[in-house]
This record gives structure tokens, sequence and C-alpha cells, in this order.
């Protein structure tokens, strides 16, 4: 897992998810274990936010971006 600043609500969501998905691509870390680790990213309200999501709305890295970002 590199070394990413959490994201805690406050600050741009797109870059966040952008620059996690950038840098899991450079690592060639598939789509399944990119959803995976994505909560790790996150903190506070963030973290918070992504425990109540509809696990319907975690199966893929497309549905938690698409989650991420509405």
């Amino acid at each position: 897992m590199p070394d990413l600043v959490k994201f805690d609500g406050s600050g741009d969501l797109k870059t966040h998810l952008y620059g996690y998905h950038a840098a899991m691509k450079l690592l060639k870390v598939e789509s399944e274990a990119m959803s995976q680790l994505f909560p790790q990213t996150l903190s506070g309200p963030a973290f918070h936010w992504f425990l109540s999501l509809d696990i319907a709305k975690r199966g893929t890295w497309e549905d938690i971006g698409a989650a991420f970002i509405a």
C-alpha cells in the first residue's frame, strides 16, 4: 500500500480519488484489490461514510468511485 494522505472529507474528493487510482494503477493493482484497499485511505467522516455505504455499492471499484463522487 503506498503512503497516501488520508481523506477525511474536508478536501477535494476528486483529487483524492484520482491520486489513489493513479497510485494503484502504477503499482498494477487489480480493480478488486483497489476496492478492498480504498477504505484504508479514509479517516474521520469519510471513513464513516464508507462504513455506512450500502454493501451493493461496494461491489466493484467503479461502484465505489461512483458512490464516492456522488
